[in-house]
């Protein structure tokens, strides 16, 4: 990956949560793209997540 590249992170099977966790000592979160929600047992989730990330070198660096 170069070192002024994204990373663009695509789950249908872990959380926002789950996937910063996950990354957050490489990768720093820049947007979560929009996906379609649904609701279900009084709860709201998504079937699929998506969320731009860059290195956490850069992140004082404008994209």
């Amino acid at each position: 990956m170069s070192c002024t590249g994204i990373f663009i992170i695509t789950s249908c099977n872990w959380t926002e949560e789950e996937l910063i966790n996950v990354f957050q000592n490489l990768f720093t979160k820049y947007y979560t793209i929009p996906t379609p929600s649904f609701k279900f047992g009084g709860k709201i989730g998504n079937l699929l997540f998506n969320c731009i990330h860059y290195l956490n070198h850069i992140r004082n660096e404008k994209l």
